[in-house]
């Protein structure tokens, strides 16, 4: 990996239509200052200065991003899209909510309904508006300039995910499910 500079803003995905990285390029134009590093396969015509592709990366080096990085964001919008261009805005998977829960990172997440299904806005990360990057900035400063509120979000977003959403603790959910109905 190059040398991250701080303040280093994450995130990890991809630029399908919803999933934010035209939010991202916004927010990036609204503060040069921060720093945006973003995993995953996406590709930007004129790259802000400000922001960074590293492309497709192991868990290995998703690891050793996350030890760099201050917070992680996901930006979704009101409508997200499938790589085969179906909209599951309304059934999209929270596995990546659980990864950033897991990260022992703070966040901020759009304030949709699937991500308030799961997430306590102000207890376990900051929301903001799909649409609203003044928002969106702000959270993400807010979350820069107060060391006590990012570990006090990120430290309860992974005794949740650690208490309620493991890959055993979901299991056992299921296969209780399954065994209900045999």
């Amino acid at each position: 990996f190059a040398k991250f500079k701080r303040p280093a803003v994450g995130y990890i995905g991809s630029n399908n239509p919803g999933k934010g990285v035209d939010s991202i390029i916004k927010i990036a134009n609204l503060n040069p200052a921060i720093n945006f590093y973003l995993a995953g396969y996406i590709k930007i015509d004129n790259t802000p200065k400000n922001i960074y592709l590293l492309g497709l990366l192991n868990k290995h080096q998703i690891r050793q991003m996350l030890e760099k990085i201050n917070l992680l964001i996901a930006p979704y919008k009101n409508k997200i899209f499938d790589n085969a261009g179906n909209d599951n805005s309304n059934y999209i998977s929270p596995l990546k909510v659980f990864e950033y829960m897991a990260s022992k990172k703070p966040f901020v997440i759009s304030r949709l309904e699937f991500a308030q299904d799961i997430l306590v806005e102000d207890k376990e990360c900051l929301m903001a508006a799909p649409e609203d990057m003044n928002e969106w900035l702000y959270k993400i400063e807010k979350l820069l300039d107060n060391k006590n509120l990012s570990e006090k979000l990120s430290k309860n977003a992974y005794k949740k995910y650690s208490e309620n959403f493991t890959w055993d603790i979901r299991a056992e959910k299921i296969l209780k499910i399954i065994g209900n109905h045999t």
